[in-house]
Formats: structure tokens, sequence, C-alpha cells
């Protein structure tokens, strides 16, 4: 699958769809993202309402008991929904440069070292200044909140994050945090400058589960909007780059009739 392509052609069954983009490691080690990609740091972890879209569909990916939090759909206890959840971590992290080799046993039950520098490089895949500056259990939940990630982390759960208690659901949000950033790749790749950062979060929550037909209906009615500003700009520009082809190739049969045209000690 070209990394080129649109967004028209995904569906929710490629949520696993790997990215080819090598990452690269600063001098210190530190990761940095892919090249030629901006930081997600300004569309992503700006502190605003408008979001990732998420606001004004309440319902979406989950449902809310009253006066709870939502209540997570995924089949987090399932050995196979884990073990997809863990090769879609380790395809993005050894594809994107990730300083140390990653292995589905490790992914199993990682200890708080393996899970910190981790969640670390991914979290620096946002926002490249990213460091740990106090515990990882203060600042990971409070990051996924950032990221407008639709269920609550709590520390307790990342006090002892490999235990088969804690660890679904904390890999589960790895990889919800992967998903989006594959998404954002591919819409940094499909479109051009016209195409604003805000629209491309907004494909980037294609892959979030709603649970009512209206709801699903209003999700595929605003990808379609995008999508179709997406084309019409890649028409555009693919129409502007055939005439100026047809410029040049005229350009050129100018000059060489011209150089026929001339005498020999010309």
């Amino acid at each position: 699958m070209s990394r080129r392509q649109t967004l028209a052609g995904l569906s929710p069954s490629q949520l696993n769809t790997r990215s080819a983009a090598p990452g690269r490691n600063g001098k210190d080690g530190a990761a940095l993202p892919a090249k030629g990609r901006k930081s997600l740091a300004v569309g992503l972890v700006a502190d605003r309402p408008s979001g990732m879209g998420l606001d004004r569909r309440s319902s979406a990916f989950g449902t809310t008991k009253p006066g709870g939090p939502k209540q997570d759909p995924r089949p987090l206890n399932s050995k196979d929904y884990q073990a997809a959840c863990i090769r879609t971590v380790i395809t993005y992290l050894s594809t994107h440069s990730f300083p140390a080799a990653v292995s589905p046993k490790t992914l199993a039950s990682p200890t708080g070292k393996d899970f910190s520098t981790i969640v670390t490089f991914l979290f620096q895949q946002v926002d490249p200044t990213f460091r740990i500056q106090s515990k990882v259990e203060d600042e990971v939940p409070v990051f996924f909140k950032r990221l407008n990630y639709p269920f609550q982390i709590s520390k307790s759960a990342l006090f002892a994050v490999g235990s088969p208690h804690s660890w679904p659901a904390v890999l589960a949000a790895l990889t919800w945090l992967v998903e989006l950033l594959s998404y954002m790749e591919k819409a940094d790749d499909s479109s051009g400058p016209a195409f604003e950062r805000e629209n491309k979060v907004s494909l980037a929550g294609v892959f979030f589960m709603v649970d009512s037909e209206a709801e699903l209906a209003r999700l595929e009615a605003d990808l379609k909007a995008a999508l179709q500003l997406l084309v019409a700009h890649k028409e555009a520009v693919a129409s502007a780059v055939s005439r100026a082809a047809g410029a040049v190739r005229h350009a050129k049969a100018e000059l060489q009739a011209g150089r026929a045209g001339q005498p020999a000690f010309a």
C-alpha cells in the first residue's frame, strides 16, 4: 500500500497499516519525528474544546454511565485483541527507529522502565520536546487527556503497569496513539498546504467506534466532506502540473526547431 495514497481508500479494517517512514534519533538519543514531518503538537496537544472533533460527538467510542466515566467497548481482555495491539505497536516502533528491540513478550507484560521508554518515544512523535519531568503516573494521563483520548487512564493502573489487571487498558491506549500517529502521517503525505491540519485531525478520527446509526451517518458525512476538499485540491494540483508540463514541452520543441534552422557555424 503506497504511503502516498489518499485516505479515501482506507477503511476501519485497515487500522493496523504499517508506516514505512523511517524515524530519526537526535545526538542525545532522543527520538525525533520522521524526516519532513512537522511536529503534531500544534494540531493535537493544544488545550482547545474542539480538539479532534470529538466534543460534539458525545456518544462516540463508548457509552457513559450516569455520573461515571465512559465504558470502553473494546475487548480489552481478549488475547487475540491484545496480540493485535502488540503487533500494531511493535510495527510502528520498528519502522520509526525506536532505539531498542521490542518483542511480543516484552509488550505482553512490560516493566515500568519498558513502558516509560515506549510511551516517551510515542509522545515525542507528537511533541519532540516532551520529557517526563516528574512521575510517569502523573504525566501520562494528562498527556492522553490533552490528546482527547476518550477513556480515563488511572494513576493506579500505571503504578503496576505490567500487571494483568492494568496492562490491557494501557496497551489499548498506546495502540490508539499509534493509530492516530499513523493516520496523521498519511494525512500529511496525502495533502498539500491548502488542506488544513484541523481537517487532518478530523480524518484521523475515522477509526473511532460509534454506538448509533445516526452517529455513524454524521461521521460518514464529515469524512466525505473532508475527502471532497482533498480530492478537489489534488485535482487542481494535477491540472496545474499538466499545464506546466505542456508549456515545458512546447518550449523544448521551439528551442529544438530554432537550433535546427541555425547555420552550422552558429
